[in-house]
C-alpha cells in the first residue's frame, strides 16, 4: 500500500494511503485535472492561478451522475470567481468513497445517504453538507426474455458494489416493494458504471439499473428494454439520494473554503441547466467526460428531463428520515428508527446555507 503526501486547499499538507484510485497519469482523469488550472490567466479578472484554493473531489467513473463534478473543472471561470479550483480524484469502486473522505485523500465525495450513516454509525467522523442528487436516476433495464417485473425472480443483476452504491440501494428498494426476498434474486459488483453497462450488455447478468450514457448505449442494442423509470415510482419520492460528504475537522477548519466550493458547484449546476448554455455544457461532456456526441445529448437531455441535481437544497430531516425509512423497510440498513433528532448531528447545513447568500 502506497502513502502519497497531497498540497490540499487549505495550504497543510496530509498524509494519506491512496490505494483506492487510479493513476492519474494513466487515466483520463489527466485531461480533467488540467483543465481545473489549464486558462486561468484569461479567467475572473484578478483571479490569478497562485491565488486560488484547491478543493479535490472523489468520484467513480466517468458517468451520468459523476459529469457535473468533473464539468465544474473544465469551467474554470466560473470556478476562480470564487477562488477555487477543483482536482477531480477517480475512485477504482464505489466502497472506496467513505474511506477516501476519513482518511483525507480527498475533501469531498458525492455518497448514497444510507451508506454515510451506516459509516457514522461505526464512527466514521463524516457529515453531509449539502444534497447533490434529489431524484433517483435510474431505469431498470432487463434483456428480452425478462418483459415485466413478475419475471425478476431468479434474475442476476449487475451492480457497482454490494452493500454501499445507489444502484445496489435503489434494486434493494425495488424488489422489497414487489414482494421479492432477498433469496429471489442476485447480484455481482461490477466496481464501475462502465462495468455494469458492459455486464448487460455482454449478457452476463439478465438486468441492471442503468443511467446515461450507459442506458442510451444498452438500449440502442437490439433485445434490451426497460421495466422501470425509478423517479416515477412513488416508493422513490421526495428522498435524498446523494450528498456531498466531508470529514468534520477538514470541514470546521477550512469551512471558508468548503463554502466557497459549495457555492460554485451550485453555479456549475445553475450553468448547466440553463438553456442557452445548452451546446457549451454538451461540449464539456464531450470533453472532460469523453463521451461520445450522442452520449454527451442524451446525457444532458436526462439532466434537463430529470432536473436530479439539487442547485439550492440543504439536506432535508424529512427526505433523509424517508429514505431510511425505506431502506429499513427493504433491510438495507439494520440502523434505529430514524428521526429528526437522531439525524441532526450527522448533516451540516450551515455549509449550504452559508452557499447561497
Amino acid at each position: 500500500m502506497s502513502t502519497t503526501a497531497r498540497e490540499l486547499g487549505d495550504g497543510r499538507r496530509r498524509r494519506s494511503s491512496s490505494p483506492s484510485f487510479i493513476s492519474v497519469a494513466a487515466a483520463v482523469l489527466t485531461g480533467v485535472a488540467t483543465l481545473a488550472i489549464a486558462g486561468m490567466g484569461g479567467g475572473i479578472a484578478g483571479a490569478k492561478t497562485k491565488q486560488l484554493q484547491t478543493v479535490s473531489v472523489a468520484i467513480n467513473g466517468f458517468n451520468g451522475i459523476q459529469v457535473p463534478m468533473i464539468m465544474a473543472a473544465s469551467e474554470p471561470k466560473i470556478l476562480a470567481k470564487y477562488g477555487v479550483k477543483l482536482s477531480v480524484e477517480q475512485l477504482t469502486s464505489e466502497a472506496d468513497a467513505v474511506p477516501a473522505v476519513t482518511s483525507g485523500s480527498v475533501d469531498f465525495a458525492s455518497i448514497p445517504p444510507e451508506v454515510t450513516f451506516k459509516a457514522q454509525a461505526k464512527g466514521a467522523p463524516i457529515v453531509i453538507t449539502t444534497a447533490t442528487v434529489v431524484k433517483n436516476p435510474y431505469t431498470l433495464v432487463a434483456t428480452s426474455g425478462i418483459s415485466s417485473p413478475k419475471q425478476l425472480s431468479g434474475v442476476t443483476f449487475a451492480v457497482g458494489a454490494i452493500g454501499v452504491s445507489l444502484d445496489w440501494s435503489s434494486l434493494r428498494e425495488y424488489l422489497g416493494h414487489l414482494g421479492f426476498s432477498t433469496t429471489q434474486y442476485h447480484f455481482i459488483a461490477t466496481a464501475t458504471p462502465a462495468g455494469t453497462t458492459a455486464a448487460l450488455a455482454n449478457g452476463s447478468v439478465h438486468a441492471a439499473a442503468l443511467f446515461q450514457p450507459g442506458l442510451g448505449t444498452v438500449l440502442a442494442k437490439p433485445g434490451y428494454h426497460q421495466i422501470a423509470e425509478f423517479a416515477k415510482l412513488p416508493q422513490f419520492r421526495n428522498v435524498d439520494y446523494a450528498g456531498l460528504d466531508a470529514e468534520k475537522s477538514w470541514l470546521s477548519s477550512t469551512k471558508a473554503l468548503a463554502v466557497k466550493f459549495v457555492r460554485a458547484y451550485i453555479t456549475v449546476i445553475h450553468w448547466m441547466y440553463t438553456p442557452k448554455n445548452k451546446k457549451a455544457a454538451i461540449k464539456d461532456m464531450e470533453k472532460t467526460a469523453h463521451f461520445t456526441p450522442t452520449q454527451a445529448v442524451n446525457t444532458y437531455k436526462s439532466y434537463m428531463t430529470l432536473k436530479e441535481f439539487s442547485v439550492t437544497e440543504a439536506p432535508s430531516i424529512q427526505r433523509l428520515i424517508n429514505q431510511l425509512k425505506a431502506d429499513a423497510s427493504a433491510g438495507l440498513t439494520g440502523l434505529p428508527t430514524p428521526s429528526a433528532t437522531t439525524l441532526k448531528p450527522r448533516i451540516d447545513a450551515a455549509i449550504v446555507a452559508a452557499a447561497r447568500k
